[in-house]
Parts: structure tokens; sequence; C-alpha cells
């Protein structure tokens, strides 16, 4: 028997699943390239497209996750915004966020 997942649980799995990664892949990056001493704009400009990919990958991931465990695309876009899980859910974004997939 599923039990409903409560926003709680929606939220901390957003942030353990998308925003940790990235936070540590982009400060990876910085890092390395603060030691390797690149210049200052590749590493910067590199660790923010690599980390912007790989967000948007994996909030993808987990919009697919809550909506295959019963949240209704609203609910879950109303969620990401008071958890501030998904920087897009808001407008003028809201369109994209609650597309179809076909």
């Amino acid at each position: 028997m599923k039990t409903e997942l409560t926003p709680a649980q929606i939220v901390k799995r957003g942030h353990l699943g998308i925003n940790l990664p990235v936070v540590l892949l982009v400060t990876s990056i910085v890092s390395l390239g603060s030691y390797m001493q690149w210049p200052w704009i590749a590493y910067v400009l590199g660790g923010s497209l690599v980390g912007l990919f790989t967000w948007s990958k994996l909030i993808e991931n987990w919009r697919d996750w809550a909506v295959n465990n019963g949240v209704s695309p609203k609910e879950l876009l109303e969620i990401a915004q008071k958890g501030r899980v998904d920087m897009f859910a808001r407008e003028p974004f809201q369109k994209i966020v609650l597309k179809d997939k076909k």
C-alpha cells in the first residue's frame, strides 16, 4: 500500500537530490579551477554552465518522480515555489513547467 507523499517529503527529496549535488558539483569545479590556476572566468563560467545543465536534468527527474507518485503538476508547482526547490516554478516559466509531455 502506497502512502501519500507530504509536501515536506517532496521538498526534502528535491533539495537532497537536486540542489545538494549541483552545489557540490559547482563548488568542486570552481575549487579545481582555482587550484589549477585557470583564468577565473573559465572556472566560474564552466561551473555555472555545468551546474545549470545538471540542475535541469535533475529537476526533470524530480518532477517525474513526484508526478508518478501521485502529486498533481499544479500541486507540485506550488510545493516547488514554497520549498524553493525549483527556481523556474514562477511566472513566466510556469507554462514550461506545466506543459504536457507527449
